[in-house]
C-alpha cells in the first residue's frame, strides 16, 4: 500500500534503501521529506542517515503505518495493504465491512497481470522473496513455481521441480 504521491524506493531488501535514498538526489531539491515504513523502525534509520546527508527537514510517521491503521481504521489516506512481518502477513486498509478485504487493490499478479493484492505464502522460485499470484494462476500451474520481477527472464530455464521434464 501507500499515500497518494509517495514516492516507492522500489527495494527489495533492506539493504538496498542507502542507495535508494542517495539517487532521490533530496539534498538538491531542499523540499522537507516524509516518510513511513511498515512499524517505524527502518524509517528511524533513514531518517538519521538523511539527516546525517544533510537534509534538514526529515519527518516520519511515528509507530508506521501499522500504529496509523490502528489510530484510523477506516484506513485514513492510506490505500491498499500493508504488509507485515508475521503470520498475517498483510494488513487492509478501507476494509470492507463483512470480508476484511481491502477495497483498493493497488497489486497485480506477478504471472498474469491481473488486478490482484493475494500475497499469502507464494514465493520466487530462485530468491524466495513473496510474490503476489492470483488465484487463477496458482491453480493453472502444477509446480507452483513462479517468478519475482528480477527473475522473470529465468522463468523458462530455472526449475526446482523436476517432474517438468517427464517423458510421459
Amino acid at each position: 500500500g501507500h499515500f497518494n504521491n509517495a514516492i516507492n524506493l522500489n527495494t527489495f531488501t533492506y539493504a538496498e534503501t542507502w542507495q535508494s535514498l542517495d539517487k532521490l538526489k533530496l539534498i538538491d531539491e531542499g523540499k522537507p521529506v516524509f516518510m513511513y515504513c511498515t512499524g517505524g523502525i527502518r524509517c528511524e534509520k533513514a531518517s538519521a542517515y538523511l539527516l546525517a546527508k544533510g537534509i534538514k527537514d526529515v519527518y516520519q510517521l511515528q509507530g508506521g503505518i501499522h500504529r496509523y491503521l490502528e489510530s484510523y481504521p477506516d484506513g485514513g489516506l492510506f490505500k491498499g495493504k500493508n504488509f507485515v512481518f508475521d503470520s498475517r502477513m498483510t494488513i487492509p486498509a478501507n476494509k470492507e465491512v463483512n470480508n476484511n478485504e481491502s477495497i483498493d487493490i493497488l497489486g497485480q499478479c506477478i504471472d498474469c497481470n491481473v488486478s490482484c493484492d493475494n500475497i499469502g505464502h507464494i514465493v520466487c522460485t530462485v530468491c524466495r522473496m513473496h510474490v503476489i499470484v492470483c488465484q487463477s494462476c496458482i491453480t493453472t500451474n502444477p509446480y507452483n513455481e513462479f517468478y519475482c520481477t528480477r527473475h522473470r527472464d529465468l522463468k523458462s530455464i530455472y526449475f526446482t521441480c523436476l517432474n517438468v521434464f517427464n517423458r510421459q
